[in-house]
């Protein structure tokens, strides 16, 4: 066999790269660091069919993964066994709650179209198949010192009286002239953290307290489980978490669907709601929606 980079004397093996995610800080950017895993969503439906569970068992557990790089970056390459087309990955931190975890959506190159490029002096571009996936802070980030936050909950009525926490929530902060100063990803318990950035175009420093208005993302009401298959929402967390569909890149620039800064599919708005927030202090919150 012929050695497409060494000569002839050498053995070679050639591998591939097939998809490649890198979770990133969705407040500053940087490279995300920490017991994070990205699952393959593998598994049969109905979960019932495909194996017995366990009280405490849950489906992450039992998911394939990719294979994480000291680097911090997850990928998986070409080989025997390995489909190509559009697949789910679920981005997770097993224990903890310091992010927020994120479903999307990514279709796979087959490896006969990167070979069939590279025949023809071409290539399937690398950033094609690296998804940059940014994660917002859960409910027990450790907070920075003197940085304006927002802890909140999103909560709804429910018949009867009471209220009942909304799942996965987006919410966007607006200062007074329309700006963004913020995003957050609610979690499974309708707790998120905020964390109050200046908008880009400022140039004067901002007021304290600082006006702004926040806008939640929602879908109201929630998705019911699928009774064909009744153990999803009790095996899997994030079983009504929606998919993010995420096209190829066509640069090597990512853009506001990696980052999460839209609502998720399916999500309806609510508010806005003005608060006065002080600023460099923590400040909790409740929103209520319809």
């Amino acid at each position: 066999m012929t050695n497409l980079f060494t000569d002839v004397r050498y053995d070679e093996r050639v591998v591939r790269l097939a998809v490649g995610v890198e979770p990133l800080d969705g407040l500053g950017g940087g490279r995300l660091t920490g017991p994070l895993r990205v699952l393959v969503e593998d598994a049969p439906a109905p979960l019932h069919n495909w194996r017995n569970w366990r009280p405490g068992e849950t489906l992450d557990g039992f998911l394939g993964r990719l294979d994480r790089h000291r680097s911090g970056r997850f990928g998986r390459v070409y080989g025997p066994g390995f489909r190509a087309g559009e697949i789910t990955l679920r981005l997770v931190e097993p224990s903890a709650r310091a992010v927020v975890p994120r479903r999307i959506g990514v279709q796979i190159a087959d490896e006969a179209a990167v070979l069939t490029a590279e025949a023809a002096g071409t290539s399937v571009p690398l950033f094609t198949r690296v998804f940059p996936v940014g994660l917002f802070p859960g409910a027990a980030v450790a907070l920075p010192s003197r940085a304006t936050v927002v802890r909140g909950r999103v909560v709804t009525a429910v018949a009867g009286g009471g209220t009942m926490p909304v799942r996965w929530v987006r919410v966007r902060a607006v200062d007074a002239d329309g700006n963004d100063v913020g995003w957050a990803h609610g979690d499974d318990r309708g707790e998120f953290v905020l964390f109050v950035t200046g908008a880009t175009e400022a140039v004067v420093p901002a007021d304290d307290p600082l006006a702004v208005s926040f806008t939640v993302y929602a879908t109201v009401p929630p998705p019911a489980p699928d009774p064909a298959d009744p153990l999803r929402a009790v095996v899997d967390p994030l079983w009504d978490l929606p998919v993010e569909p995420l096209p190829a890149l066509a640069g090597a620039a990512s853009d506001d669907r990696y980052a999460g800064r839209v609502p998720l599919p399916g999500q309806d708005p609510f508010g806005p709601f003005p608060f006065d927030l002080p600023l460099g202090r923590e400040t909790s919150i409740q929103l209520h929606i319809p």
